[in-house]
């Protein structure tokens, strides 16, 4: 009995901020309004006068394996347009809830905050690709730009280039001799290697290992037939990266150095040909990443020549702020780089799921919770914005919001964390026995703990009174974990710790050389 009433009283402590802040949450912004939230909703500034929206084409031929052509079309069109200063355009993740769907181009501008939509369709057949394409001017809803096309199959690259020029000139007016020349610019001329290298994208979409390693297979074509071209050996070695995440490492057959070899070579090789990819470089900092430690010089170095690169990569700030948030806990840093994917990107799920766990490290749980739901609403089907979610609800008072949350992570994949908040939960309710199965199960759990058992087990002994266990069971796990660690500490469930000496110099031990503290 008298250890529930240290339980009771530690559980007080850890939840007391939920009592104060709790509220319901819901997968939409308080306004009402769709994501991406924010703390005090503004009146949407006028869209720039030049930005455009290029919705994903639709592919005509009864044929689906033709759809990749459309799709590679659209995003071809999205690069090649993105390309000019001048103009303000939305990326192909932001255009993507709109794939297929019959949506008026007024409500798809306002929705996304653009002065242009472009729209039309593809029909390929084994010698012909006929196109059909329209720029729509928003407000009032206009028709700027149209026009038919009727090509050879062989005749892709110039159509695009062709159909990217009459948009630019529509919008922006005459070309300048430098837009003309980033327009006419293709990774290849050849073809054959430029389909296969279509047929690799549109497979990547799924990140899946079947499709991902198909999606291999048609990449290492494209550089068989055409070895100089550079965006195909960068792609390569972003597949590679992906390969390396649980689960498709356990599955991928390979070796872990084997998949980080690889990916290496192929980004080095790509880089040699084109040392501007910004997209190359983000993937030669995760491979380093892996490879070394995240701490190796050279993987911040990367990312931060990938933001040099092209300032208007919403996947570059992302990793930035990926890397500074884990490996450095430098919150402010890593928030400001989130802010500036979401901005280029709004339905970028992950950086808005990084952006929540930057507020709730910053203690701004409500916002975290907003962050939370957009990144939600976007991207449902995450286990670990899921997680995410029941962490921040449950700070927020939502236990049964938090719950939910949490067994939707687990049905997507087993996270110890999860399991961690659900015991948590059992422990405000008083339900010590369950709490310490859970403890069990998790303490007993093969192999090395990572961050997420290392703050479940850490936030249960806290809770369940134990504190110098709690402590002891950190600075065991501590020199194991590869990244993460120094931001775990941080959180709220191990503040009834905080002051104790044990815990400060384990912080402090945890903090890489120039982490703020």
């Amino acid at each position: 009995m008298r250890v529930a009433r240290g339980c009771a009283a530690q559980a007080a402590a850890l939840f007391s901020v939920g009592a104060v802040l709790a509220r319901p949450l819901v997968a939409q912004c308080p306004n009402g309004s769709p994501p991406p939230c924010r703390a005090q909703p503004t009146a949407r500034a006028a869209p720039s006068p030049n930005s455009v929206a290029v919705l994903y084409f639709d592919n005509l031929s009864p044929d689906t394996s033709d759809a990749y052509l459309a799709d590679g079309l659209t995003e071809q069109l999205i690069t090649q347009l993105g390309r000019l200063e001048r103009l303000t355009v939305k990326s192909a993740a932001a255009v993507r809830r709109y794939r297929g769907a019959a949506a008026d181009p007024q409500d798809v501008a306002r929705a996304l905050g653009v002065s242009y939509v472009v729209r039309g369709t593809a029909f390929p057949s084994s010698t012909s690709l006929r196109v059909s394409v329209e720029l729509v001017g928003a407000l009032p809803s206009t028709r700027v730009w149209s026009a038919e096309y009727d090509r050879s199959a062989e005749d892709a690259l110039a159509l695009q280039q062709d159909i990217a020029r009459e948009i630019a000139t529509a919008i922006a007016g005459r070309l300048r001799p430098a837009e003309q020349a980033a327009l006419a610019a293709f990774p290849t001329r050849s073809r054959d290697a430029y389909d296969h290298f279509l047929r690799g994208l549109y497979l990547l979409g799924s990140r899946e290992r079947p499709e991902l390693l198909r999606a291999l297979r048609e990449l290492e074509a494209a550089v068989a037939i055409d070895p100089s071209f550079a965006r195909a050996h960068a792609r390569i070695g972003f597949v590679y990266g992906l390969l390396l995440l649980p689960p498709n490492r356990e599955r991928s057959g390979l070796p872990a150095d084997s998949l980080i070899a690889r990916g290496l070579a192929a980004t080095d090789r790509a880089l040699e040909l084109d040392p501007t990819l910004s997209d190359a470089w983000i993937s030669r900092g995760r491979l380093l990443a892996a490879r070394y430690s995240p701490l190796y010089p050279g993987v911040r170095a990367a990312y931060e020549r990938a933001i040099a690169l092209d300032p208007r990569n919403a996947e570059a700030y992302n990793a930035y702020g990926t890397w500074l948030t884990l490996n450095r806990a430098d919150v402010a840093r890593a928030r400001a780089a989130f802010e500036r994917a979401v901005a280029l990107e709004p339905e970028h799920g992950i950086a808005l799921g990084n952006l929540a766990i930057a507020e709730f490290a910053a203690r701004r749980f409500e916002e975290a919770g907003r962050w939370s739901d957009s990144a939600l609403a976007v991207t449902p089907g995450s286990s670990g914005l899921q997680v995410n979610s029941a962490m921040i609800r449950l700070v927020l008072g939502d236990t049964a919001g938090a719950r939910a949350s949490a067994q939707a992570s687990l049905r997507l994949a087993e996270r110890p964390w999860a399991r961690g908040i659900i015991a948590l939960i059992a422990l405000r309710r008083g339900d010590t026995l369950a709490a310490r199965r859970t403890l069990d199960g998790l303490l007993a759990s093969p192999g090395d703990p990572d961050r997420d058992r290392g703050l479940a087990v850490g936030a249960l002994l806290v809770t369940l009174g134990e504190p110098e266990r709690a402590i002891d069971y950190l600075e065991r796990v501590r020199p194991r974990q590869s990244g993460g660690f120094p931001l775990v500490l941080t959180y709220v469930f191990l503040d009834p710790i905080r002051s104790n000496p044990r815990f400060q110099r384990l912080v402090e031990e945890s903090r890489p050389p120039g982490a703020p503290k």
